[in-house]
């Protein structure tokens, strides 16, 4: 028995002493494979809308920070700890106070993400606390093991890089901090000729006058050869960008903002219009959630050049040096720092030179390589086909979620934790692809209010009309009970009878119908209406509550469960028509008990349906009027949601109500604008 615990007790030692060897080693390790991961994967999340990259970078991006502050505490308990007993100590401790420079460009992150929130943009003064502090550690655990010989001096250009890239970081998170952008309104009375002041400006002290007469020069004259359509767009983009972006925290723009706009986007065709917004929303995700701001001006550009000729030197002196040094894991791992480091910064350089920030400087210089540069680089380097988001859209079916047509993963498990009611919902959510055709329906008709409109003030009432002027267009006024209650319910109700049209007339002329683009688009936009009230309701309004959906639910769900058991065997489109048929027997019931809302979206649908159906609409006229209805929901959608709310969308892969909510500012059709009450009177 007494071997046994002896035996025990050895093993217990061994392991302390394996793992008080190799802790440092681990964590310095696994906090530089996390900056791996954020340096290729932190701007991912603007491209691909998967939750799985999200959840990842998420999860590097907490313990990044995490991992880099507790081998910095570890790191600092063994630096100097009996470096004098012997040379290889003392040679030990001075390699491991070389790593702590390390940890300190560690915490400053890549320049792919500098932050993963717009929360943590506003928490900017503490990060800089951190630097301070951090940073003295570190000078402290270099004295304290400093011996005047080529190692200690090594620290010192590392040290460098640490300082300028956490500095950098807390710097950027200061401008992008929502106070910060609010009072740096420009100044209208300054003025420069060039674009160039686009790159060297701070992007947040970027006078609008600046830009205004830089790039009106160049958009008004004649394009030569050399710049491409992509090229002008490109341009376009950051002279809007630098008007609009004041839009995302909620500061209105003037006359003359909404009169060049306007204009300008009405010459447009929509595959322009939206490739500008993408151009702008991509700038302004830059600005967030990237080191941006700091690594596109002059200041930017010569750190970067002090960054790698510092990584570099480092390195190559620790090669030169490292024959008269014993070969341990301590030196194996300097290695890889060192050249990890070095490959992160010449990828982060090139990264920066092929960017949109870079291109619009070299297009504006009228180089001659431009056009090569941009085809090959662009061709070869992005992964995206040309796209500067995801270009998917959420999407969600009521019904197909009350028909429970997908079966649950370890329910009980789910239930215990209480995230069944979350994963449910997430379970039935998809994402398609952002159709060309959809677009273009949608900026046609925006189009044409934003042509028709005689006023400033038509044109408000329009972003807030929520389907009305497509009734009245449709002479179907009466129909206006549908819209004029709740949001929330007003999208149920359209969404359920959009479903229930969309079922019965596939199963009437499916040909007809597939060859209808208002079908598709409509049914398109319908589920995602549903989407954002299901999975992202403070995208509609911040006052939307979810009672009403879960209720029509729970109505739903009663119903198809008492069909089934009588009929078993029906599919999705029988029971659409049973509802439709059951409507018809209960209509004048339900019309006893109209006061009880909720208890009736469902009929309220039907009766939709009924008067779509049979109102004299032939087919396309009946699904260009549901699409237009939910064209004007989307945009009453886009204007209720506020600018911040739409920034923090950009973080997550972006959404079509963004690119709606900015498309229709530059048409005009917002409320964003500061103007004389004679204009709108």
């Amino acid at each position: 028995m007494f071997d046994q615990w002896r035996m025990v007790e050895l093993f217990s030692e061994w392991m302390v002493n394996l793992w008080n060897k190799w802790e440092i080693r681990v964590l310095v390790l696994f906090s530089l494979f996390l900056q791996i991961i954020l340096s290729f994967f932190g701007n991912k999340r603007k491209l691909i809308a998967s939750e799985w990259i999200r959840v990842t970078i998420w999860l590097a991006y907490l313990s990044a920070e995490w991992f880099s502050t507790v081998s910095l505490g570890v790191l600092s308990s063994q630096v100097g700890e009996n470096a004098t007993n012997s040379p290889d100590d003392d040679t030990r401790s001075q390699i491991l106070a070389l790593w702590a420079p390390f940890l300190l460009v560690h915490l400053g992150g890549p320049d792919s993400i500098s932050a993963y929130a717009l929360e943590d943009n506003e928490l900017w003064l503490r990060n800089l606390f951190g630097l301070v502090v951090q940073t003295w550690i570190i000078v402290y655990m270099l004295l304290k093991s400093w011996r005047n010989n080529w190692l200690s001096f090594l620290t010192i250009p590392m040290l460098i890089v640490g300082i300028t890239k956490h500095g950098g970081r807390a710097w950027v998170r200061r401008s992008a901090s929502r106070d910060h952008m609010r009072g740096s309104l420009p100044n209208s009375s300054k003025s420069s000729p060039n674009i160039i002041k686009l790159i060297e400006a701070q992007p947040f002290v970027l006078s609008n006058d600046t830009v205004l007469n830089s790039v009106e020069k160049v958009l008004e004259a004649p394009y030569s050869g050399s710049r491409s359509n992509d090229s002008r767009k490109l341009l376009d983009s950051l002279y809007f960008f630098s008007k609009f972006k004041y839009l995302f925290v909620d500061i209105n723009l003037t006359l003359q903002d909404w009169h060049n706009t306007r204009s300008f986007f009405l010459s447009l065709t929509w595959a322009e219009a939206f490739q500008v917004i993408e151009n702008e929303l991509s700038f302004m995700y830059d600005i967030l959630y990237t080191m941006a701001p700091m690594i596109y001006t002059p200041q930017g550009c010569i750190l970067r050049v002090v960054s790698v000729l510092c990584t570099i030197s480092a390195l190559v002196v620790f090669i030169v040096y490292q024959n008269h040094m014993h070969q341990n894991v301590e030196t194996m791992i300097t290695y890889v720092l060192l050249a990890v480091a070095v490959v992160l910064e010449m990828c982060s350089m090139v990264l920066q030179l092929y960017s949109d920030w870079t291109m619009s400087w070299l297009i504006d210089q009228d180089h001659k390589v431009v056009a090569a540069f941009r085809s090959h680089a662009i061709h070869l380097l992005r992964l995206q086909d040309g796209h500067r988001w995801s270009n998917t859209m959420g999407q969600f079916n009521i019904l197909s979620f009350c028909l429970k047509e997908r079966p649950v993963a370890l329910p009980r498990i789910q239930k215990f934790l209480h995230i069944d009611k979350v994963l449910e919902r997430r379970r039935y959510k998809t994402n398609v692809e952002v159709r060309n055709e959809l677009k273009e329906v949608v900026f046609q008709q925006l189009a044409e209010h934003s042509k028709s409109a005689e006023d400033f003030k038509l044109l408000r009432l329009f972003s807030s009309s929520r389907g009305l002027n497509a009734l009245e267009k449709a002479n179907l006024g009466g129909l206006s009970w549908s819209i004029e209650g709740e949001f929330e319910q007003s999208i149920l109700i359209w969404h359920i009878a959009t479903e229930l049209c969309y079922n019965l007339d596939l199963d009437r002329s499916p040909e007809a119908s597939i060859k209808l683009e208002c079908f598709r688009s409509g049914k398109s936009i319908s589920d995602y209406m549903i989407y954002l009230l299901a999975v992202s309701p403070n995208m509609l309004s911040s006052s939307t509550r979810q009672n009403r959906f879960e209720a029509t639910c729970v109505e739903a769900v009663e119903f198809f469960e008492k069909l089934k058991e009588r009929e078993p065997g029906l599919d999705k489109k029988q029971l659409c028509s049973k509802l439709v048929e059951a409507y018809k027997i209960s209509a004048s019931a339900a019309s006893k008990n109209r006061g009880e809302t909720i208890r009736h979206v469902l009929f309220e649908a039907c009766q939709l349906v009924g008067i779509l159906l049979q109102g004299g609409l032939r087919m396309e006229r009946r699904w260009t009027l549901i699409c237009e209805v939910w064209v004007e929901m989307l945009c009453y959608a886009a204007q209720e949601c506020s600018g911040s709310d739409h920034a923090q969308q950009l973080g997550q892969c972006g959404e079509l109500l963004t690119h709606m909510w900015l498309l229709m500012a530059h048409l005009g059709i917002s409320n964003q604008f500061e103007l004389p009450p004679a204009l709108i009177k």
